[in-house]
């Protein structure tokens, strides 16, 4: 039979356990309340749970505090924002946007607008054709003048301080004397050119970088050119340190015209032949005849219309509704709203929104920031994926270059732009609804799924995000301190909700004091597998942002569960099947309280009362190891009744009660091996009071089979038979004395010894060291039964051979006439040793067979010895040893 706790308490479940949940919660009826609850919280958990293998359910979403309360829902989450007004003016910006853009997707983002705004072709047309008569955009060039490569050295040093100037030039005048001969500087004072701009000098170097961005004017993309010239400063030149030949000679002379910047070479380019979405061009530089290269310079080129007259705030409000009419139409399928929306926008939304950015002159981050505000909007009616905001938060970082200097150096909100304002405001919101998210996350995410781990690890990693940016911070920390703070808050308050909310599903079990008892050992069931989970996954994620979880959370629950616990010390099992309920529950609270070993603090974890778990069992030990003695014993005396013989070994075998009667002696030795009962003191009595019912049973079922053997027929026509039954009996108590013998080994009591004399020496003033006496109280109960085993197997031997009746064939040989013995007179003495030898041989264990055939030769002896004397005198008797 197999070994392990439950074969000794095994036995048919009662209807209230048969509801018991095997692997979560204790309850079918908790698991069900707990899913209706998740299912209050957000639509998209209640779909993940109902629908795991849904693709979408693998990423996590963000849950809304608001819908907790009220579990409610806006139809239109525009409907108070975005008027029908606010709609059509978005659809006409957005016909703007479009019609004005020079970008190679034109094509595509007229189709895309006719789907977002239910337009027509021929409605759009219309419009399109309204607009541009109406509106005429101002064009801009915007240029990054990255770095040149090649350049002339101007110094007498053999470098040169080069710096770029740039402006935009009507193609008509290229080919004027003016042009040729002249530079930007002339043409500005001619009225050539209308304005130039210049970067920085860089100094002593032919290969500078500059990275600098400027924006210029342009009238007639189709025929305006960009010009670049690249000079050399001689601004506060100090001279020369070296000539070296002529041309060092010539570069002294012109150093001494101090003031006068060196020509080195300038490029033209057509801005027709730039693409819409822009590019990165090298362009080489040429003296002012153009026949003689001088370098190159690398620029980036992109135009972009930009709308007059329009304010920063009207930019903003009038990108806000363009965003909100994308989004609104990105987030339905057939008409409506996505529940578990990824927020995933397809390249022509983000493309029409990039484009009108660019045209109202928003940056990078006042687009992202006014993304985030819609998104926000929608996640208050309906799920929004946490990936999402993450990324959005590292957007705002990566840009926050562009912040006004005073935002950055976290001056009062006073100080602040209105944009600004606003996106701190919505950060900050994010940063409530996550922290109000993880304040129930053991109730809000499945934490024996993958995703539901995913779920939160992704909420950690959007905190971590806001946190990590210093402007961010400043203003989270006035509410949460800090993010360890605010976690470790989130953690006590997850536990403690999810502990009253699952603890007062058994409420109406309380009445009952059996029906409390397994509510409640399902309830530390749940913690027990809760708390693995936890430290497996939880615990590692929650390590990556500097919060040790384990002690927050035992901090949190110690109390909750003991509190529940005590009334334990009062209970007192009413029937059997209480007795098993209890010791599962002592195993579930024994595994808990051994978890909180990875509690690193020694004082918190000193502090946990949960720790003292066996306290509350005390009383129940007892009942326990009765309870299993009694067991032991019925299934002993239903495993003789039902006896049969089974081939164990090679060697002999065994009826199915011997090795039935050592599985269950086994099973009590489990059961002792799972008590680890913590405190020494109790622990060796307990252990010997569980070796006492041991070696009990086993000496009792030695009896019970030896009974069988004084009760056994083994008389054939008046003459004993061994028999193969009569072996197996044999057999049988040999195996239990067998099992006796390994079973310090079995239950590894020289380790249990070890832990005693550990604990003996962490005992102050203690005249009686509990190892000596525990190894000295089990090793003689050890022997004492082995003895008792022991006498039963010589008692059946000897009776065996008393049995065996030789001196009937003794005196046939002395009654024979015949002056010798004749194969008449020996051969039945023969056949009936061969025939029991033969038998005994076949079945018997080896170490039961030299016992028997030692008692067995030694009654030949003696019977022969009993015989002798009776042995006529006649002459010629010489076979007759003297």
């Amino acid at each position: 039979m197999s070994s392990g706790k439950s074969l000794i308490f095994k036995r048919k479940k009662t209807h209230l356990e048969e509801s018991m949940c095997s692997g979560g919660l204790g309850l079918d009826s908790f698991s069900d309340d707990l899913l209706k609850f998740r299912a209050n919280v957000s639509a998209a958990v209640e779909e993940y749970e109902t629908n795991a293998e849904d693709d979408d359910a693998e990423e996590a979403f963000l849950p809304d505090s608001t819908m907790v309360q009220n579990g409610t829902r806006e139809e239109n989450f525009f409907a108070k924002k975005h008027t029908a007004e606010d709609f059509e003016r978005s659809c006409r910006v957005a016909v703007s946007t479009v019609v004005h853009t020079r970008d190679s997707a034109k094509a595509q983002l007229e189709t895309y607008l006719q789907q977002v705004f239910s337009l027509t072709p021929e409605k759009y047309g219309a419009l399109a054709t309204e607009i541009t008569k109406e509106e005429n955009p101002e064009l801009v060039l915007m240029c990054t003048i990255v770095s040149g490569e090649g350049l002339l050295a101007k110094d007498a040093n053999g470098k040169s301080d080069p710096y770029c100037k740039m402006t935009i030039l009507s193609r008509k005048h290229q080919g004027s004397q003016q042009v040729r001969q002249k530079n930007i500087a002339d043409w500005l004072k001619t009225g050539l050119v209308r304005d130039a701009l210049q970067t920085t000098a860089r100094p002593e170097t032919l290969t500078p970088v500059w990275n600098e961005h400027f924006e210029l004017s342009i009238k007639d993309p189709k025929d305006d050119l960009l010009v670049i010239e690249i000079w050399d400063s001689d601004e506060d030149q100090v001279g020369v340190t070296k000539i070296k030949g002529l041309r060092g000679f010539g570069n002294f002379i012109a150093d001494l015209r101090k003031g006068v910047d060196d020509f080195m070479g300038r490029a033209f380019y057509l801005l027709s032949t730039i693409p819409s979405k822009g590019e990165r061009k090298s362009l080489d530089l040429y003296s002012h005849s153009a026949k003689t290269k001088w370098g190159s310079v690398m620029i980036d080129l992109r135009i972009r219309g930009l709308r007059e007259g329009l304010s920063s705030a009207e930019a903003l409000a009038e990108h806000l509704r363009l965003t909100r009419a994308v989004v609104d139409s990105e987030s339905k399928v057939k008409g409506h709203y996505v529940r578990r929306w990824n927020a995933q926008l397809r390249p022509n939304a983000h493309l029409l929104l990039d484009l009108h950015a660019e045209c109202c002159g928003l940056n990078k981050l006042q687009q992202v920031g006014v993304l985030l505000n819609v998104l926000l909007d929608y996640h208050k009616s309906y799920a929004v994926q946490i990936s999402t905001f993450c990324d959005l938060i590292a957007h705002i970082k990566s840009s926050r270059h562009v912040l006004p200097e005073r935002v950055l150096e976290g001056k009062s909100d006073r100080d602040h732009p209105l944009w600004v304002s606003s996106l701190f405001a919505d950060v900050h919101e994010l940063g409530s609804y996550i922290f109000d998210v993880m304040k129930d996350h053991l109730l809000v995410f499945d934490l024996k799924t993958p995703q539901g781990v995913r779920r939160i690890e992704s909420h950690l990693m959007a905190l971590r995000e806001m946190f990590s940016f210093q402007t961010f911070t400043k203003k989270l920390n006035q509410k949460y301190k800090s993010l360890g703070k605010a976690l470790e808050t989130s953690i006590m308050s997850a536990v403690t909700k999810a502990f009253t909310f699952l603890n007062g599903k058994a409420e109406p079990l309380r009445n009952d004091p059996e029906d409390r008892l397994r509510a409640f050992k399902g309830l530390i069931q749940h913690w027990l597998h809760q708390t693995q989970r936890i430290l497996k996954d939880i615990v590692p994620l929650f390590k990556e942002v500097g919060v040790d979880y384990i002690t927050w959370y035992f901090r949190a629950l110690d109390p909750l569960l003991c509190s529940e616990a005590t009334w334990l010390e009062r209970y007192r099992a009413a029937d059997e099947e209480s007795h098993t309920v209890t010791f599962e529950l002592y195993l579930s609270m024994r595994d808990i309280a051994n978890l909180t070993e990875h509690v690193k603090d020694e004082t918190v974890r000193a502090e946990l009362k949960i720790r003292n778990y066996h306290l509350w069992f005390s009383p129940m030990v007892a009942n326990w190891i009765s309870r299993a003695q009694s067991l032991c014993r019925q299934y002993i005396d239903k495993a003789i009744q039902i006896d049969k013989v089974i081939q164990v070994t090679d060697e002999a075998t065994f009826s199915s009660s011997a090795v039935d009667t050592k599985g269950f002696l086994l099973q009590v030795g489990n059961f002792w091996k799972h008590l680890q009962w913590p405190r020494a003191a109790e622990s060796y009595s307990y252990t010997a009071a569980i070796v006492q019912h041991i070696c009990d049973c086993a000496v009792y079922y030695a009896g019970q089979v030896y009974t069988r053997v004084t009760n056994e027929d083994i008389y054939k026509d008046g003459q004993f038979h061994a028999s193969e039954k009569l072996c197996i009996i044999l057999n049988n108590m040999c195996h239990l004395q067998q099992a006796l013998e390994g079973l310090s080994e079995t239950l590894e009591l020289e380790k249990y010894y070890q832990w005693l004399e550990e604990q003996d020496a962490q005992t102050e003033n203690s005249s009686e060291k509990v190892a000596a006496i525990a190894r000295s109280l089990i090793s003689n109960l050890l022997k004492n039964a082995d003895e008792d085993i022991g006498n039963k197997i010589s008692l059946t031997v000897q009776n065996i051979s008393e049995k065996v009746n030789l001196e009937r064939f003794f005196q046939d040989m002395l009654r024979s006439d015949k002056d010798s013995v004749d194969e008449e007179t020996v051969v039945p003495l023969l056949d009936y040793l061969t025939h029991n030898l033969q038998t005994l041989g076949d079945f018997l264990l080896p170490q039961v067979l030299y016992r028997v055939l030692a008692n067995f030769w030694a009654t030949c002896v003696h019977t022969i010895a009993a015989c002798i004397p009776n042995i006529p005198k006649k002459p010629g008797n010489n076979y007759i040893p003297r």
